[in-house]
């Protein structure tokens, strides 16, 4: 069964690191101002949430290195 978009929100709001949790409703923002599909929002803000958990609480995604 499918994940809703508003769940995936909650989770977002939910993140430990609260500074990655800001970055990602930014995201989200822009998303939807830009005329994105709730499915793509969804898609792209799932993921960016199981990155941010490979980073784990202490690291924010600036501090990520290629």
């Amino acid at each position: 069964m499918p994940i809703p978009l508003d769940i995936v929100l909650r989770k977002i709001e939910q993140m430990p690191n609260k500074v990655n949790s800001e970055h990602l409703k930014e995201f989200y923002q822009h998303m939807k101002d830009n005329g994105t599909s709730q499915n793509y929002q969804k898609g792209n803000l799932k993921a960016m949430i199981h990155f941010a958990d490979h980073l784990a609480y202490c690291r924010r995604f600036y501090d990520a290195e290629a």
